[in-house]
């Protein structure tokens, strides 16, 4: 007889897994009602290219030119998710859950018991 009073999840990863890091996320309602969530990370962008002064003893010195010349913030997009509302709020409560553990590690020692 099968207990049906439990059950039991196995993990794997997809062979598409990656493990991203993020600095903000961007996104909102998409028409057919779920919610689009996009992760990105912003830093300085890269130049197409930098010139250096050469040093009289012939080693690389500092910058004199960069193309382009302004310093620009890329606002690269890791990965975007789609959610039900009720999967976002899974999230949610999910991130205030683990959120709770870091902000009152004391907490941690009693869910532990």
């Amino acid at each position: 007889m099968t207990d049906v009073s439990k059950v039991k999840f196995q993990f794997s990863k997809s062979s598409e897994y990656r493990l991203v890091a993020a600095t903000g996320v961007w996104g909102g309602p998409m028409p057919a009602g779920q919610i689009r969530i996009e992760f990105f990370v912003d830093h300085a962008a890269i130049p197409a290219a930098v010139t250096y002064a050469i040093t009289p003893e012939g080693k690389v010195g500092e910058e004199v030119e960069r193309e382009p010349s302004d310093r620009t913030i890329a606002r690269e997009l890791q990965m975007g998710v789609v959610l039900t509302p009720d999967t976002a709020e899974s999230l949610v409560q999910w991130l205030q859950d683990k959120l709770r553990l870091i902000k009152r590690p004391d907490e941690k020692a009693a869910e532990k018991t």
